[in-house]
């Protein structure tokens, strides 16, 4: 664990509020409510588009051969409704990219997931399963209001997080391209070598054992044998400042146990993020930078480089 300088607490502490402070004060009613209704609406077609082409829930396994985009309102319709991990383990033939990237599933996997639904479906919403008769136009509507709510939370603090994650990206490409930095094509890194000096990768992927890789989202080369492995996250909440910090935590250790000291990880951080997360990174040596101020890590790169 590495000892803290007064100084260095005190900055990232004063950080901290300043990133608090910031985001709420984006947290505009007129544009958020706006966004939250085309979410909404968005989200309420799909739910009914996965109804109509399960037959109204009738058929599970069917159209899941063909596309696994359902996924998404179906694991919303369980009681209690499940995240994919959680389904992970219900239904382990499951993949998990389906959703996003509507691909069927395999027979075994769509037959698994179709014996999941019956046994945990929410009954009382779906209680024209229980009859040979169609739902009623208040049934679907039931369903409809009280799952949209739910999967649309989801979606629009994801979307929301995953724009200013973007944003901060593209700051770090703006602040390494005004230094005379180039960008080079995306490659599985797997050595120094392969990121030259002054040069930086965005949504490339660092190997983490002999087997695997870990994406990081802009990868620097710093020297011929130094390589500046940068996380942006952008967090919503104190709880989901834990997972996002974890998220970095996980692939520094898998990075060190692979790269040794060939790799130094990062971590440009944004939104509601608590100071006791900062303190988790920084007692594991990760440099730690705020989109709100970017000098240190400009001045970090000159003193490295």
């Amino acid at each position: 664990m590495t000892t803290i300088p007064n100084s260095v607490a005190i900055y990232h502490s004063d950080a901290s509020k300043k990133a608090i402070e910031i985001y709420v004060a984006g947290m505009a009613p007129g544009p958020l409510a706006t966004e939250w209704r085309l979410v909404t609406r968005s989200v309420r077609k799909e739910i009914l588009r996965a109804l109509i082409a399960t037959n109204f829930l009738r058929d599970i396994y069917g159209p899941l051969t063909i596309s696994g985009r359902h996924v998404l309102v179906l694991r919303h319709i369980f009681a209690p409704p499940i995240s994919q991990d959680q389904l992970k383990l219900i239904a382990p033939l499951y993949p998990k990219q389906s959703e996003k990237k509507g691909s069927k599933l395999s027979k075994a996997a769509a037959q698994q997931f179709s014996n999941a639904f019956a046994n945990r479906r929410d009954r009382f919403l779906t209680p024209w399963l229980e009859t040979n008769l169609p739902p009623t136009k208040q049934q679907v509507k039931r369903l409809i209001d009280t799952v949209t709510p739910m999967i649309s939370s989801q979606i629009f603090n994801t979307v929301r997080r995953n724009r200013l994650s973007d944003e901060q990206e593209c700051a770090v490409e703006a602040l390494l391209s005004a230094k005379g930095w180039t960008k080079a094509p995306a490659m599985v890194v797997t050595s120094p070598a392969d990121i030259s000096p002054l040069t930086y990768m965005r949504k490339t992927k660092c190997k983490s054992s002999t087997s695997a890789t870990k994406e990081v989202d802009i990868a620097c080369g710093i020297t011929a044998n130094l390589i500046l492995a940068m996380e942006c996250k952008v967090s919503n909440d104190a709880t989901n400042s834990v997972k996002r910090v974890s998220d970095v935590i996980d692939k520094v250790k898998a990075w060190k146990d692979n790269w040794g000291n060939f790799i130094q990880t990062a971590a440009l951080l944004q939104g509601v993020i608590s100071y006791k997360d900062v303190v988790r990174l920084l007692n594991i040596d990760v440099e730690v930078f705020w989109s709100h101020d970017l000098q240190p890590l400009a001045n970090w790169l000159d003193d490295h480089t």
